[in-house]
C-alpha cells in the first residue's frame, strides 16, 4: 500500500494508526514541494528533516496569508473571500520585488485556471 511507512511513522503527509491506511494530513505540503522540487532540478533530492523543515515554513505563511485575507475580508464586510483579499494579504506580508513577483506568479495561475474551465 502506498503511503504506509514505519509503524508509528507517518510517510508522505499521511496520518493514522499503524497498520491502517492513513488520512491525509491537510497541512502537509509535500506532494507539492516534491513535485516543483523535482521540475526545477530533478537531479536534487530532499531529506525527511529538510522535507518537514520546508512543509513546515509553507504551512506558516499559508496562514498568516489566510489570517491577513480574512482580517480584510471583515473588515470590508464582506462574506466571500477572493482573489482581491488575498492578493492585498500578499502585498502586506512579502517585501519589494518578492511581493511584485508572487503577485505576477498569483495572477497568470489565476488567469490560466479561469481559461481552463
Amino acid at each position: 500500500m502506498s503511503g504506509q511507512g514505519k509503524p508509528g511513522r507517518p510517510k508522505g503527509g499521511v496520518v493514522g494508526k499503524p497498520g491502517q491506511r492513513g488520512v491525509l494530513d491537510p497541512t502537509s505540503f509535500q506532494t507539492y514541494i516534491f513535485r516543483v522540487m523535482k521540475e526545477v532540478k530533478p537531479e536534487l533530492s530532499i531529506s525527511k528533516k529538510g522535507m518537514m523543515l520546508v512543509n513546515n515554513i509553507i504551512a506558516e505563511l499559508f496562514i498568516k496569508i489566510m489570517q491577513e485575507a480574512r482580517n480584510l475580508m471583515i473588515f470590508s464586510k464582506k462574506q466571500t473571500l477572493s482573489s482581491k483579499e488575498i492578493e492585498s494579504a500578499i502585498k502586506l506580508h512579502f517585501p519589494g520585488e518578492l511581493m511584485k513577483l508572487a503577485v505576477q506568479t498569483s495572477r497568470g495561475s489565476l488567469q490560466k485556471f479561469t481559461n481552463a474551465e
